[in-house]
């Protein structure tokens, strides 16, 4: 498994997660279980911290060697790489090494959901191509490789200004070249949950070595029971996915949703688990603590620097 979470601080005396007026819901949900996370593990003396002031590791406030340490990654997106890229030139043993977040990027090179295809591309190919498109995905979902864009039933065509084609979005897209990789596939339907108050069922599932460790209902602000059919689905795409090349360590979304006018359970997308937002159930220092033969001791007390 692993040893202790690393999570990513502005320095010794500060970390991410302070509310701000610029939050919007989902955010200030990530923070706050992030920040229960954090507590938890401090708690527990599980917690490393990579101080991006001098670029060092610390373990209750002195420097540690995390050679060989085997690490929970734990950071927001802008720092997901920097973190990472240190983890591994540290040599520490984490559960996500750099290589893994580029390779999570491009998930759909690796495996498909089970009944919708998901196509990467560039935006420059869909603008030159989007009649194809248009006619093989007449609802689209699309979203940027790296995390960015992300629109729901996305509108789009040309039209022909002084003898020139202009392609159009709607909402519009700004700022994209052509070069942008990005991800289309065909729409689902989501199917309302009026007992829990949601307009989906999706759920969230923290894999790590290649095993279920964590699932939970997304969206609920309050413990909800993950069907067995859903169990049963994450279960088996996951031994699915370690039959390929993709890494070990990830965070698979996945749905019950409407899709060719059937009710199924297909796979969302995946994203890199180290800077994945956890869900109410989404308990990943429980498993830690009950593992209690995990705990590995640096070899020496030079591991603690002074």
């Amino acid at each position: 498994m692993f040893d202790y979470f690393c999570f990513s601080v502005p320095n010794l005396n500060e970390t991410d997660f302070s509310p701000s007026e610029k939050d919007n819901e989902n955010v200030a949900w990530i923070k706050a279980e992030d920040l229960k996370l954090f507590k938890g593990v401090a708690k527990a003396n599980r917690l490393i911290v990579f101080n991006r002031e001098d670029k060092k590791f610390y373990k209750n406030g002195k420097e540690i060697n995390v050679k060989g340490l085997k690490i929970f990654p734990k950071c927001f997106i802008p720092y997901a790489k920097e973190l990472l890229m240190h983890l591994d030139k540290a040599q520490a043993n984490s559960i996500m090494k750099l290589k893994d977040y580029f390779v999570t990027e491009h998930w759909c090179e690796y495996f498909q959901p089970d009944h919708r295809p998901v196509v990467k591309t560039t935006y420059g190919e869909f603008k030159k191509n989007y009649k194809y498109y248009e006619k093989n995905i007449p609802k689209l979902f699309f979203k940027t490789v790296v995390k960015g864009e992300r629109i729901l039933n996305l509108r789009y065509g040309s039209i022909n200004l002084g003898g020139h084609e202009l392609f159009w979005t709607k909402p519009p897209i700004f700022n994209m070249d052509d070069e942008t990789e990005i991800m289309l596939s065909p729409m689902f339907e989501a199917i309302e949950d009026p007992e829990n108050k949601a307009d989906d069922r999706e759920y969230r599932a923290f894999i790590v070595n290649g095993k279920v460790y964590s699932l939970s209902r997304s969206y609920v602000d309050w413990p909800t029971e993950v069907p067995f059919e859903v169990k049963e689905y994450v279960e088996n795409k996951v031994k699915q996915i370690s039959k390929t090349n993709f890494c070990k360590s990830y965070v698979l979304d996945v749905t019950e949703c409407i899709t060719n006018g059937k009710r199924v359970i297909d796979v969302i997308e995946a994203n890199a688990i180290c800077s994945s937002g956890l869900e109410v159930c989404n308990d990943l220092l429980s498993p830690l603590l009950a593992d209690k033969s995990n705990m590995q001791r640096p070899r020496d007390m030079s591991a603690l620097k002074k």
